[in-house]
């Protein structure tokens, strides 16, 4: 899974407008191939910024309302 990771993150970097757009404006999701989770994330101008992985049949915006440290 980690190397999936790895190669899905490197895809959305060199093309950021991979992802479908999601409820909330400048924030699209892409699905990692084989497994069960979309990745949300965010171009900023200079870095790709991973919102959250999330799982596929958990309900959808449980991660909205975590914290960052």
């Amino acid at each position: 899974m980690r190397s999936q990771l790895e190669k899905v993150i490197k895809k959305i970097q060199q093309n950021p407008n991979l992802g479908r757009p999601y409820k909330i404006e400048g924030v699209p999701s892409y699905a990692i191939q084989g497994f069960p989770y979309l990745i949300f994330y965010s171009d900023l101008e200079d870095v790709i910024w991973i919102i959250a992985i999330a799982h596929r049949k958990r309900k959808l915006d449980y991660w909205k309302t975590r914290q960052t440290k």
